[in-house]
């Protein structure tokens, strides 16, 4: 074997020369160094290569947490300026509605000249020793119309000539609904100690009168109505006597409050104060209803008064939530039971009254 392998060199060497021979001698003595370095480099190439993957996708969740926590955080703050704003806007507007003073004037117990000089004896003029039936009456946030004005005329051609009967002209307060209600119990409030201080000085001068007449014994009547936002000027007016009077005058005071598809939402915050309060401290409460008008917090019965609810009686030319005022006016004509009673025009005898709490349906 080895006399083959000296053969194929020497041909080698004769063919190709001696130069051929020591270079690929020294390409045999060189070439594997150099593949392994090659196979050195192109490993810790990889090796840097899979370093920098993993150091990308490292960042790269790294970043997506922070993103998310970015992400979450913005989240949290805008729902915080969202409830904030929330909380704001109904506070801001309960401010609004309890703004400002009242307007209009409470001089409804002060017969003036033209009072006197146009008084039929039916209600026009002051209230005296001798008025056994007070009536007032409150419109609505739009003011005085043909329905108040008809419903005022009804009431002071029904009652006795020794009767006092009158509409409180609040509309410089009544016309911005936001606040109508709050004014309209301020009003309300003035309007029954002014009242009360009536009562109670006639009532002691009849004590002090050794002559005094039948008349001061017997029982007066005051009969409180309000018309939709004017519910809360008359319920104040109920509550301020029946709480101020002296307890033996409120024993003499037959007091009846009578609220006509009223209105319930005190400003913004109140929702439920109609329901928590109309109708306390009255004798007998009547409400009139409508349920089926636009008009929102005057759709439901109120828990302190009997309710009657008209809404399937309306005609359809009638707007739901003028009908209780144009129904109950109605009844006083004669249309009802409403105006028959031997305590005072438009005052419900207890024999016939509805039972509080309970609605009446047709």
């Amino acid at each position: 074997m080895l006399k083959y392998r000296v053969l194929f060199w020497t041909i080698y060497v004769h063919v190709f020369g001696v130069n051929a021979f020591t270079s690929h001698k020294k390409l045999q003595r060189l070439s594997r160094p150099a593949f392994q370095q090659q196979q050195q480099r192109q490993y810790l190439s990889q090796l840097h290569h899979q370093h920098d993957s993993s150091d990308k996708d490292a960042l790269i969740s790294r970043g997506g947490s922070q993103l998310q926590l970015l992400s979450r955080s913005n989240l949290l703050k805008a729902f915080a300026a969202c409830g904030a704003v929330i909380a704001i806007v109904p506070l801001a507007l309960e401010g609004y509605a309890r703004s400002g003073s009242v307007q209009s004037a409470l001089d409804i117990f002060q017969s003036s000249d033209s009072d006197r000089a146009k008084s039929d004896g039916n209600g026009n003029g002051s209230i005296t020793n001798d008025t056994k039936d007070i009536t007032i009456v409150f419109h609505g946030a739009g003011g005085q119309d043909s329905n108040t004005d008809e419903l005022l005329k009804v009431l002071r051609s029904g009652s006795a000539r020794n009767s006092f009967v009158k509409m409180v002209d609040w509309s410089q307060d009544s016309a911005d609904i936001l606040k109508a209600s709050i004014k309209g119990s301020t009003i309300g409030k003035s309007l029954g100690n002014q009242l009360k201080d009536i009562l109670q000085k006639q009532s002691e001068s009849s004590s002090n009168n050794i002559d005094r007449t039948e008349t001061s014994k017997e029982i007066r009547n005051v009969h409180i109505i309000g018309i939709s936002v004017g519910a809360f000027s008359a319920n104040e007016i109920v509550q301020t006597l029946d709480s101020n009077l002296h307890p033996s005058l409120r024993k003499k005071i037959c007091l009846q409050l009578t609220l006509l598809d009223p209105f319930q939402q005190k400003a913004v915050l109140g929702v439920k104060y109609g329901k928590n309060n109309f109708g306390k401290g009255a004798d007998y409460a009547q409400q009139f209803l409508n349920t089926d008008d636009p008009v929102p917090s005057t759709n439901d019965s109120l828990p302190y008064c009997a309710t009657t609810d008209v809404t399937s009686l309306r005609p359809s030319e009638v707007f739901g939530h003028d009908w209780p005022l144009i129904y109950y006016t109605n009844e006083l004509k004669g249309n009802g039971n409403a105006a028959v009673s031997s305590l005072g025009f438009g005052m419900v005898p207890s024999k016939m009254r509805n039972k509080i709490g309970e609605t009446a349906m047709f």
